[in-house]
């Protein structure tokens, strides 16, 4: 006979639990719209015992209905504490779903005794809903994330995990190994106390679940494993097994656990760490919080210190964020502090202050201010050109003090490039450098004068020097007096012009050919008569220049000239030839110098024109096609 409304409705007035236990025995087989009306009174009186009906027949609900009674579980404590206790029903079972998706931590303890005590069925639905829960309340690796659940929600269904660690050998449910580390790195000091006795029996199965590190949450987990007496073997296995698949970022989200000494002690002890370093396709494809870590691991792996410097080095190229970088740059600071190797460290605390970023630019560079690095003042001049103000105030402060005396003694070792970018950066900063360049030229002596008038040149700062550089010209010394010619090219007065004009009849080569080098920068098409006359100088020096300075004037004679020159019977004239040709990268003579490199009479020609001859080659081989004229010679 089916339940009408009418029924329901007058049973409802009625307070006695007889009636709760009559609705609920009435539930399997009420039609659907009896099931909901009689589900739906038992929920509103909330009685025990209708409760309780409720969950033994939670399974013929309909699904808005296990819904509910899902999401009002916080109210079910005593009436899902008997469920299971109907062992013959279906009680059990529907508790341990109703616990499992409403996430109801507090009753885990439900799920645990029917994963030691119930049916093989319900051991394997307990173990199930276990790690189902555990994944769910599991601390998020993502860093700044917090936990799905609070600490204390979480230390339940923990508690319930260690009793079926404990009691492994009630179930044998590997899956709750799985469940236990999933809610690590929450303590579990009895679990981890179990599985560090060799004789116990969940020992052996979680040496094979580490082993083959195939759960993410497992990885995770490897590197607090380590600490675990006895399974720093099987941890270091796994970690070696997630390489190989690819999978060490899962691993590294507990990175932070490696500065524990017992966390460390199995990996230091390692012979092969190189099988724990994950290649660079992997570094790339790790997330941002797991590639972090990778600087720890690098150091905490017994590399030698030049390994562990080359793989942070490997790992900052191939890190696009700027924590991993920094988390590198900070290790190699330590690593130098402690290690002396010096350059190999040092080289790699330079790269950063090329840096993208500048935060890190500013403690590469303030650490190399420390150690008074050789290379500094070069670092000094380059950043003083930063886009970063903050850099720029760094650098510039520094290069100062540092300054003329560094630039001074480096400056026969510095490339043009860095020569230019020092300089100028001294110039800014140091307001008496040009005195200092002055007083560099007084004194009798030749080294130091040629290198004042070396910087004066390559600076272009000959117009501060004008006079001193047309006294020096006219000294007896041919060096000095051709180095100044030179430096006075850059002055650019008329002065200037009128000295290196009468330095063309000075009777040393090496001044004349300075001279004509200068004028032809100066006045560039103004002395192309008198060049074309100096194409038939007795001398090589001033002959190969006066023919480069018709090249610049663009003349059509320039190219026959050089012809000539390299035809020459002095081999001295052959090889200022040969000079020019590669200077100027005058591929349209390759025959004649691959000839000469064979046939020439003289073995310093031969060898000469040898190198001009592959360095030419190699030009064309890595010259665009359509680059006409950039290194061949255009006569028109």
């Amino acid at each position: 006979m089916p339940y009408s409304s009418d029924i329901i409705s007058a049973l409802d007035g009625i307070v006695d639990p007889t009636v709760d236990r009559a609705m609920a025995a009435a539930l399997p087989t009420a039609g659907p719209e009896d099931l909901v009306s009689l589900a739906n009174t038992l929920i509103q009186r909330g009685h025990p015992d209708g409760l309780l009906g409720l969950i033994l027949h939670f399974h013929v609900l309909p699904d808005p209905l296990q819904r509910r009674i899902i999401e009002m579980s916080s109210e079910l404590f005593r009436p899902l504490r008997q469920a299971v206790g109907h062992s013959q029903t279906q009680g059990p079972a529907n508790t341990i779903r109703i616990v499992q998706e409403s996430l109801a931590t507090r009753m885990a303890y439900l799920v645990g005794e029917q994963l030691r005590h119930g049916s093989e069925q319900r051991r394997d639905l307990a173990a199930t809903a276990l790690l189902d829960m555990a994944r769910r309340c599991a601390t998020d690796p993502h860093p700044g994330r917090a936990s799905t659940v609070d600490a204390e929600a979480a230390a339940y269904l923990t508690h319930a995990l260690e009793e079926a660690v404990i009691r492994y050998g009630n179930h044998l449910h590997r899956t709750v190994l799985v469940a236990m580390a999933a809610m690590l790195p929450r303590p579990t000091p009895e679990a981890f106390a179990a599985l560090a006795d060799p004789k116990h029996p969940a020992s052996d199965p979680m040496r094979g679940v580490m082993t083959s590190a195939t759960e993410p949450a497992v990885r995770r987990a490897l590197i607090l494993l380590l600490a675990v007496p006895g399974l720093g073997p099987s941890a270091i296995d796994g970690l070696r097994q997630a390489n190989q698949a690819e999978r060490l970022g899962d691993a590294m989200a507990g990175w932070h656990l490696l500065h524990l000494a017992p966390v460390r002690r199995p990996l230091c002890a390692m012979r092969s760490p190189e099988t724990l370093w994950p290649a660079p396709p992997q570094i790339k494809a790790m997330e941002e919080y797991q590639r972090r870590g990778l600087a720890a691991w690098a150091v905490t792996l017994p590399f030698d210190h030049r390994t562990t410097v080359a793989r942070l080095k490997e790992l900052t190229d191939h890190a696009p964020d700027p924590a991993t970088r920094l988390m590198a740059l900070r290790r190699l600071l330590v690593i130098e502090r402690g290690s002396g190797l010096g350059d190999p460290v040092h080289e790699a605390i330079l790269r950063f202050t090329r840096d993208d970023d500048p935060a890190l630019v500013r403690i590469a560079l303030w650490h190399l201010i420390r150690r008074k690095h050789p290379d500094l003042p070069d670092v000094l001049g380059r950043l003083a050109h930063s886009p970063d103000e903050s850099i720029r105030a760094i650098a510039t402060r520094h290069l100062a003090p540092l300054g003329f005396t560094r630039l001074w003694e480096g400056w026969p070792k510095m490339s043009p490039e860095r020569r230019l970018a020092a300089g100028r950066a001294l110039i800014k900063i140091e307001p008496n450098f040009h005195r200092m360049i002055g007083d560099k030229m007084l004194p009798n002596d030749r080294e130091s004068r040629l290198r004042a008038l070396s910087i004066i040149h390559d600076l272009n700062q000959g117009v501060y020097y004008e006079q001193a550089l047309v006294r020096l010209a006219q000294e007896d010394d041919e060096r000095v007096a051709s180095a100044a010619v030179k430096a006075l090219g850059s002055a650019a007065t008329d002065r200037a012009v009128a000295v290196l004009e009468r330095a063309l009849e000075h009777g040393d080569a090496r001044v004349r050919a300075n001279a004509i080098e200068a004028l032809a920068e100066l006045r560039p098409g103004e002395y192309t008569d008198h060049w074309q006359q100096m194409t038939e100088n007795e001398d090589n020096r001033p002959r190969a220049n006066a023919i480069a300075a018709l090249m610049e004037a663009r003349t059509g004679d320039a190219l026959r000239a050089l012809a000539l020159m390299l035809e020459d019977d002095r081999p001295e004239h052959r090889q200022s030839a040969l000079w020019l040709v590669e200077k100027r990268g005058l591929t349209d003579l390759a025959r004649h110098v691959a000839e000469m490199s064979i046939t020439d009479p003289d073995k310093d020609v031969q060898q000469r024109a040898d190198r001009v001859i592959h360095d030419m080659i190699a030009m064309m081989m890595t010259a665009d096609p359509e680059d006409e004229g950039v290194f061949g010679y255009d006569a028109a």
